[in-house]
């Protein structure tokens, strides 16, 4: 009986051996058809992977999901990420060692909002836990378990986001860090229900808040988790995909076998939201590409032009920089080689530039809205800098005499008439600037304050997301005139090529608009309109252009842009919002886009959008034009009132004319 009892026991031991080695293998083999992350976080991913390319053909090509209406997007999305399997709300413990390996490694992850490392062993939660994007107690138990929802957090930074909405803080914030087992890294802030990530996950957070959205039938808006549909979209802009995003979405497509559309295709973002694409976006698709061509052929055209304006400047020296008082065109400068020491330029972010003309520069609302289409602005030397180089440094001198850094590594701006601060200044590959103050502060707008101040991040990586772009006054910079020249010029060719390369090149690039002074002149072609304002705002500017956009349906926005004085010409992209189609004549004149978006009123209102296109009778006396229909005229607010959240001032129909702020400029493209 012992005999047989212990050759019972060896051959259980046997089978037991056996079976765990096929186990092992099993599990092996699994385990090696997994792809680590190897992305880096920060680089900007310019090409679809082969997985991305292969898993959206056919019916789910791009070119076919672009076209669809929002809520048809919405369930064919779904069907075609929901033929994936999820690993469960425990498995994600063993799968987002893959998902979100630290740049390939084996042992490390990525803790997601700080972007620093730990290990990738489950210990419990001790070293990271698994975050609901979008929070449970908000309806994130919906897609619980899916690797594209969730990512590994620290413990602490968790705790502290709790169900908070994204969005943008004011002042008053609270910061909050990983804890000091993950080394006390900066996570993000918070203030009241908001809580708003560092830049480099921004539009990670608004691309997975799209999934979920599209996955989950439940998730009725994606403004249950954003502060607002515009702020997701915002983020996913200006935090284009990087790397470790689309080698992410390959790791969970090898374990799950679904993909995060938002990722591959960030533009399906605003077309399941029911908004247009913006063009000159980064995408890995290229999806934007024809924009992106057309965007290369006017940066050509545009380069040369600003060659031939540097050349005159470099002859008639500081006249050039001195009689654009009264605004100018600024381009934009991508690389320190387009910057000038001694040169003029303009501060944007968001669409807005930052406000020079302010005593105190670190205040709230201290920008204007800017029209940043293509690659020029019209704006106001009211609102620039000279920039003056000093070694490696650049002093940033503002129109109100102040300098601005920030030598200690605080947040806020140092503003001082008497001191001059060091900053350094460099580009990233998506055309936006970083402006560092020596003490390791960056320069950055906050939409909500309204501020342009300096925050201080530890991890150096924030430099890459700055959404800030410098623009810079065409032929500014008296002593380097002729150098300047020759830099527009070059930049023209490059341009040129880089348009020549897309999907095709267009005639549209910058020219000058011509005003007219007669009603002959009115018809069809391209024309800016500029509006003398009736009433004091922002420093009691003169003169406003009516631009074609809207913050909601019921009335018109001026540019915060203005001039003290008529100017007898204007520079200007041709496809920039600033610029009307106008057809018919004087007796019946109606603007456009060109295409579906036409300007229409209604009783007071002001309309740019779909229906039909207002007739206006334009007539010209004492200097200057008035756009009446029946008996109402089209223009400024006489106190400018009603400005809406972002600054500007509201165009309106009146049965009125007897106002300066009904008395219209016309410029016609040359």
């Amino acid at each position: 009986m012992k005999k047989f009892t212990k050759r019972m026991m060896s051959l259980l031991l046997v089978i037991v051996m056996i079976a765990s080695f096929f186990a092992v293998m099993a599990t092996t083999t699994s385990a090696a058809s997994y792809t680590y992350n190897s992305g880096k976080r920060g680089t900007v991913c310019t090409s679809l992977s082969s997985n991305a390319k292969s898993y959206w053909s056919g019916s789910y090509a791009y070119s076919t999901l672009k076209t669809k209406a929002a809520s048809t997007l919405r369930t064919t999305l779904r069907t075609k990420i929901s033929s994936g399997s999820t690993v469960g709300y425990n498995g994600l413990r063993t799968y987002m060692k893959y998902s979100d390996a630290y740049q390939g490694s084996t042992s490390k992850l990525m803790l997601f909002y700080s972007s620093g490392s730990t290990t990738s062993t489950w210990d419990s939660g001790k070293s990271w836990n698994r975050e609901h994007m979008w929070p449970q107690s908000l309806g994130g138990n919906a897609v619980e378990g899916d690797l594209h929802a969730m990512r590994p957090t620290d413990p602490t930074a968790n705790s502290s986001r709790g169900n908070h909405k994204y969005g943008e803080v004011a002042s008053g914030y609270t910061t909050f860090k990983t804890s000091s087992k993950n080394g006390s890294l900066v996570c993000g802030y918070y203030k009241s229900d908001i809580f708003e990530p560092l830049d480099n996950v921004k539009g990670d957070c608004a691309r997975v808040v799209l999934y979920d959205y599209v996955k989950a039938s439940s998730m009725s808006s994606v403004t249950k988790v954003f502060s607002s549909a515009s702020t997701l979209l915002t983020w996913c802009k200006n935090d284009p995909v990087d790397t470790f995003e689309m080698s992410r979405n390959d790791a969970v497509q090898s374990i799950q076998g679904n993909r995060n559309p938002f990722i591959d295709y960030p533009e399906l973002g605003w077309v399941v939201l029911g908004s247009s694409i913006p063009s000159g976006m980064t995408t890995p698709s290229g999806g934007t590409s024809s924009s992106s061509s057309n965007s290369g052929s006017n940066s050509g055209n545009t380069g040369s032009n600003s060659g031939n304006t540097g050349s005159n400047s470099g002859s008639t020296g500081s006249t050039t920089t001195t009689t654009s008082g009264t605004g100018g065109t600024y381009t934009l400068v991508t690389s320190t080689s387009g910057l000038t020491s001694g040169g003029t330029y303009v501060i944007v972010s968001g669409g807005k530039v930052f406000n020079a003309s302010l005593s105190t520069l670190d205040a709230a609302n201290n920008y204007v809205t800017a029209n940043t289409s293509g690659s020029n602005i019209l704006a106001n030397s009211k609102y620039a800098f000279t920039l003056t180089k000093s070694g490696s440094y650049y002093t940033i001198k503002a129109a109100s005499g102040k300098y601005i850094g920030r030598s200690s590594n605080a947040n806020g701006m140092n503003s001082s008439s008497t001191t001059s601060y060091n900053n350094t200044i460099s580009f990233n590959s998506n055309g936006t600037v970083n402006i560092k103050g020596t003490g390791g502060a960056y320069l950055r707008f906050n939409a909500t304050s309204g501020q342009m101040r300096f925050r201080y991040f530890k991890s150096s990586a924030y430099s890459s997301y700055n959404a800030i772009y410098l623009y810079k006054l065409n032929g500014s910079g008296s002593s380097t005139g002729s150098d300047s020249g020759n830099t527009g010029s070059n930049s023209g060719n490059t341009g040129s090529n880089s348009g020549s390369t897309g999907s095709g090149s267009t005639s549209s690039s910058s020219t000058t608009f011509n005003k007219i002074t007669s009603t002959s002149a009115i018809g069809s072609g391209k024309y800016i309109l500029l509006v003398k304002a009736g009433g004091a705002y922002k420093g009691s500017y003169s003169y406003y252009i009516l631009t074609r956009q809207a913050t909601n349906t019921s009335y018109v926005l001026a540019t915060g842009q203005n001039w003290s004085s008529v100017p007898t010409a204007l520079t200007c992209d041709p496809s920039s919002t600033l610029v009307w189609t106008g057809s018919g004549s004087a007796s019946g004149w109606k603007l456009s886009n060109g295409s579906s978006s036409v300007l229409r009123a209604s009783s007071n209102s002001l309309y740019y959008g779909s229906g039909t296109a207002t007739s206006w009778k334009v007539t010209y006396t004492s200097g200057y034009f008035k756009l009446s229909y029946s008996s109402r005229y089209l223009g400024l607010r006489d106190d400018l009132s009603g400005t809406g959240s972002n600054g500007c001032p509201r165009f309106r129909c009146s049965s009125t004319a007897s106002t300066s702020s009904y008395q219209f400029y016309i410029y016609k493209q040359a």
